[in-house]
């Protein structure tokens, strides 16, 4: 116990770094597939001296594949529980430093001669830890590289998180699997405060399948639709088993986080909604409000979505448009551009997507408005941050 403790300390750092995840069951599950590593690793030598013999050899060759599929057994067993392991934030140099200072402020506590000097050690250096990575008075927002799909992710001041769309999951591939759990995992967030469904097509939901087993989420908003899918009756069915609060946001409906940010929904209209033969147009609209900075969210909403918001006027207005509908011709017309003007406009699609998207005349039509474009089939992820007074890039990690 005490050689796989030592050996857990050791190895700690580089498996957080690697996996954003710290074993907790291990301690346990090395009690017995040590010993067993330690009978293959003997069976092993005994294969190459009875080398003289080709059933002997086989035979213990088969002995040692018993007990490699006994590994994998118990290994599968002890990953099953959900308090196996936890997930943590993405960790630097600085903090593997400050781990190895605390173990040698730890071993110098139970060193006699040292106690004093060892606890005084391990009380600086906690400090430093604590305050170091203090969180910062800033709002994330993360627009996720998917391929043709969505996915974002805005993290409050406060530390709540609201997960908007997660890309697409077919046969080959899953986004939700491949990109937004290891964001997730990467940030240390092991739960959703709101995961919004902007509409029910594959390439925004399909990743919340994967999403749904591994990050629990309070909240989901889903929008007013009769639309029928595989997949968004599965996502329904098992936020329903999880009791998780369903919300159909209604147009004007504001979610107050804190006193500098807030959500305003803008779409749906439920009557507007369900009698949409185009479930694009039934997509949830919100706004973002940091303060004095502000993104509008827009889902896949088309031409006739968009007569549904003029309504709102100059609370349209915004400095980041997520485009709808990838930059399709059927969105992001020149009379609603005019209402949001956004300073920048991203652009969530695939390389070589079989859509064409974006099309060249909104591409045309935004640079007309001397706005920013950002796509993420040319420039990958983009992570913006605010403070409230302004909005900025950060570098990923």
């Amino acid at each position: 116990f005490l050689v796989s403790l030592s050996a857990q300390i050791g190895t700690m750092p580089i498996i957080a770094s690697y996996f954003h995840k710290i074993p907790l069951i291990s301690l346990i599950a090395n009690v017995i597939i040590v010993p067993i590593v330690g009978v293959i690793v003997v069976v092993g030598f005994m294969i190459l001296g009875l080398s003289f013999s080709p059933f002997l050899s086989e035979l213990a060759g088969n002995v040692a594949g018993l007990f490699q599929t006994i590994i994998a057994w118990f290994a599968q067993f002890f990953s099953s529980f959900s308090f196996s392991s936890i997930s943590i934030a993405q960790i630097g140099i600085m903090d593997v430093i400050l781990y190895g200072f605390i173990i040698l402020g730890l071993f110098l506590i139970f060193q006699s001669e040292f106690r004093g000097k060892g606890l005084i050690a391990f009380l600086l250096i906690a400090n430093v830890m604590i305050w170091g990575n203090a969180p910062k008075p800033v709002t994330n927002i993360l627009f996720m590289d998917v391929g043709q799909g969505d996915a974002a992710l805005i993290q409050f001041s406060n530390g709540k998180t609201m997960l908007v769309d997660a890309g697409n999951r077919n046969r080959w591939e899953d986004w939700g699997e491949r990109v937004v759990i290891p964001v997730l995992n990467h940030l240390g967030i092991q739960k959703l405060d709101w995961t919004v469904m902007s509409h029910p097509h594959a390439d925004h939901i399909g990743g919340l399948v994967s999403v749904v087993e591994e990050i629990p989420t309070d909240t989901i908003f889903d929008t007013y639709s009769g639309y029928g899918s595989w997949t968004y009756n599965h996502l329904i069915e098992r936020y329903t088993d999880l009791n998780t609060v369903i919300n159909k946001p209604k147009p004007g409906e504001i979610l107050q986080i804190t006193p500098m940010e807030s959500i305003q929904f803008f779409a749906p209209d439920s009557i507007f909604s369900v009698s949409q033969r185009n479930i694009n147009n039934a997509s949830i609209v919100f706004k973002l409000i940091v303060g004095k900075n502000s993104f509008l969210f827009t889902g896949d909403l088309e031409h006739e979505g968009d007569d549904a918001l003029f309504k709102f006027g100059e609370s349209l207005n915004v400095d980041v448009l997520k485009v709808a509908h990838h930059g399709s011709i059927t969105s992001t017309t020149e009379h609603i551009l005019s209402k949001i003007s956004p300073e920048l406009a991203v652009v969530s699609v695939g390389d070589r997507n079989k859509f064409s998207h974006p099309s060249p005349i909104v591409m045309e039509r935004l640079s007309q408005h001397k706005i920013e474009i950002h796509r993420t089939d040319n420039s990958g992820a983009l992570w913006l941050q605010s403070n409230g007074n302004s909005y900025w890039r950060k570098e990923w990690k």
